[in-house]
């Protein structure tokens, strides 16, 4: 465990936070194939609903989603990528995950707990666009996920 196991679940919160679903799904609900899907790393900017994103927030995703952590992204990388150091992000949606990002993982002496927050704030505030979307629930009252 260290800081890029932080940068791995830092990058699938921002790919749920700008398009409300996880970036590795079993359409099936089997939990062998997802955990095989993590473990390849093999996820998709799906279209229609990536369409709108930015592809300098899908960078930052998929350098954030690495599987090998030598070539995933430290905080550093993540905090002086443009899409986090650049103020004009707020475009993808309207939603201030860079922000979030940059000000938790700068001010918190502990990034996993930065993260937590991040994790516990957008699905308390966004639970209602998780409800019902395949396999994936988010329930108010289970909003730790660490």
């Amino acid at each position: 465990y260290g800081l890029k196991v932080d940068v791995w679940a830092a990058g699938v919160i921002t790919y749920i936070l700008l398009r409300g679903f996880p970036p590795f799904v079993s359409p099936s609900n089997n939990q062998e194939e997802l955990f095989d899907k993590i473990l390849s790393g093999h996820f998709e900017f799906i279209s229609p609903f990536w369409d709108e994103v930015s592809s300098s927030a899908k960078d930052l995703i998929e350098h954030m989603l690495q599987v090998d952590p030598e070539m995933r992204f430290s905080a550093a990388e993540v905090l002086d990528h443009p899409w986090v150091a650049n103020d004009t992000t707020a475009k993808d949606n309207k939603l201030h995950v860079a922000k979030e990002l940059n000000q938790y993982f700068t001010r918190t002496k502990k990034p996993k707990d930065g993260l937590a927050v991040i994790a516990s704030t957008a699905l308390d505030k966004g639970s209602k666009y998780f409800r019902g979307r395949g396999a994936f629930t988010v329930h108010p009252k289970q909003d730790e996920v660490f």
